[in-house]
């Protein structure tokens, strides 16, 4: 490199020396020849880097894109294979489907249609064999036969499947020995399923975890992370795992509801791309939804006793920051009597839903009976878990 104190030098070399100017001439040619070819010699090297990432980057946007095209053939009913048990309504019409997972990785899916259930009746399930450790975190998804889920493991690791890859249950014979096994490495858990074939709608998709922490992940990078099999745990602690995925515009609103009854709303684009506790909870609390409420009329809370709390849209606040106190759905007097809260939904009245007990029955509700009555009809188990169904898409 020729730097300005070298042609100072030269200079003064000449003046105090004039006889020396042409070989001083010939040694600064000599030199600048040298640094030109090295200059070439880089300038090329960058090039074929940064096409070497361009290409690296037209490929990723390609296998983006095919995965798009993957996920609306399945919709249309022109990729998979139906599996040896078909809906009850073949075809393309998309049919509402129940699935009932656990972490140990066993899935069932029931076709979940009013008619089929029979609004106000319920459905035994067989699981005199699960221990009360796994009953308790038996977790139930709304989706249509059309969708592809995305399993989300405790190791960070994702899998997309598309529903009807999941045999269908029968619903005389529903026992988790016929379950759908999904694969798990090693000590890892299944933590959560989002329904993913509509993702390419929304800007972010957010992740969040059962102590209250939260990350949000821009929609290209996401489709990468679905693409590449890996998401992240999105957790801070040893002893934490993602409890939900929700998908969102910058502008809308994600509600985090906690079994405690701990209510926190934050607007989606405001959210960390780094993983950060969004709600201060206590050590025997976690989150049990999360949600999008935007262009919803209404939210609905149901307890482990079987009552149902609703609140206007309207009630919600979002917070400025993620410092700001929480609300609260349940009173003092109502957590001392030990109720809590196992589900919550955003929802309109013409919604309906699921809820499963702890003897292993699912109650089948409309939203709007539910918010005349008030609780949930012939419980008398504790409930476990609950799954609303508005236009084919869970708002769990």
């Amino acid at each position: 490199m020729i730097t300005p104190e070298m042609i100072d030098a030269w200079i003064r070399q000449v003046e105090e020396n004039p006889a020396s100017a042409p070989v001083m001439i010939e040694f600064i040619a000599r030199r600048l020849v040298d640094l030109t070819r090295r200059n070439e010699a880089l300038l090329a090297e960058n090039i074929a880097l940064r096409l070497e990432h361009k290409v690296e980057e037209y490929e990723n946007r390609i296998a983006d894109l095919e995965y798009q095209i993957d996920l609306l053939k399945r919709q249309l009913g022109g990729l998979s294979p139906l599996p040896e048990k078909t809906e009850a309504s073949p075809g393309l019409e998309a049919v509402p489907c129940l699935l009932v997972y656990q972490p140990t990785g066993e899935v069932l899916r029931l076709v979940a249609t009013e008619e089929m259930f029979g609004a106000g009746e319920r459905l035994s399930l067989l699981l005199e064999n699960l221990p009360e450790t796994s009953l308790s975190r038996i977790r139930l998804l709304a989706a249509s036969s059309r969708e592809e889920l995305l399993f989300v493991f405790s190791s960070g690791r994702a899998q997309a499947l598309p529903v009807q890859s999941i045999p269908l249950a029968e619903h005389n014979v529903v026992n988790w020995q016929h379950a759908f096994q999904v694969d798990l490495n090693g000590i890892e858990e299944l933590s959560t399923a989002l329904p993913v074939a509509r993702m390419s709608l929304f800007e972010l998709c957010i992740q969040v975890s059962r102590r209250g922490c939260v990350k949000k992940l821009q929609e290209a990078f996401f489709e990468s992370c679905v693409r590449k099999g890996y998401i992240g745990t999105g957790v801070k602690l040893p002893n934490d795992q993602t409890c939900s995925l929700v998908l969102a515009k910058q502008d809308d609103l994600i509600v985090l509801v906690s079994r405690y009854g701990t209510v926190r709303c934050l607007k989606a684009g405001s959210l960390p791309f780094t993983i950060e506790e969004a709600v201060n909870i206590g050590p025997l609390d976690h989150i049990v939804s999360a949600f999008n409420a935007t262009a919803r009329e209404s939210l609905l809370f149901i307890t482990s006793n079987g009552k149902a709390l609703f609140r206007e849209a309207s009630w919600l606040e979002p917070a400025a920051s993620l410092k700001v106190q929480a609300q609260s759905i349940l009173s003092k007097n109502r957590l001392e009597t030990g109720v809590k809260v196992i589900g919550a939904a955003a929802v309109n009245e013409p919604d309906w839903g699921i809820a499963l007990d702890r003897t292993g029955q699912l109650h089948v509700f409309r939203v709007a009976e539910l918010l005349a009555a008030g609780a949930l009809p012939e419980v008398t188990s504790e409930i476990v878990d609950i799954a609303v169904f508005t236009g084919g898409q869970s708002m769990k």
